[in-house]
This record gives C-alpha cells, sequence and structure tokens, in this order.
C-alpha cells in the first residue's frame, strides 16, 4: 500500500497523515495541526464533520478514539506512519 499524506482540507494548516490504531491495527487518516481524521484516504476531502467515525465525513481524533472504546491514555498506542 502506498501511503502519502495530503493537506488538511478543512483547517488547511496542517498535513493528513495515515495513522495505525495498535490494538486494532486500522489505518485512519489524521491531520498532524487539527486532528481531523477520515476512515480512508478517499475520504479526505472538505467534508461536513460527524461525532462519530463514518464514510463521507470527518470526525475528531478523540471522537474516534471513544468511537473505538479507548480512550485518551491510549493514545501511545497509535504509530503515525512515515510517509513521503
Amino acid at each position: 500500500m502506498a501511503l502519502k499524506k495530503h493537506w488538511c482540507p478543512n483547517c488547511d494548516q496542517g498535513w493528513v497523515v495515515p495513522v495505525r490504531i495498535k490494538s486494532t491495527g486500522q489505518i485512519v487518516y489524521v491531520c498532524e495541526e487539527s486532528e481531523e481524521t477520515w476512515l480512508s484516504e478517499e475520504d479526505i476531502r472538505p467534508s461536513p464533520w460527524s461525532e462519530v467515525p463514518k464514510q463521507g465525513h470527518y470526525c475528531y481524533l478523540n471522537n474516534l478514539m471513544e468511537a473505538a472504546g479507548l480512550g485518551a491514555t491510549e493514545y501511545a498506542g497509535l504509530v503515525w506512519l512515515e510517509v513521503e
């Protein structure tokens, strides 16, 4: 899988990069600046906010962690994947 970073289409202040949640193995896409989070690379575009993660929308990283049953103390369980 080719990973790449995208300029955040919503905050316009940071890069959206792939992140793997260690406990689930799920890869999500998180803006390094605003922590806006998308479930798939195809969804990274100006989009509406959702309190819970769903396709076609973005949520914030803490909303995703809560929805997955993970608390803020488990942020150490995120792996910011290297991108070019």
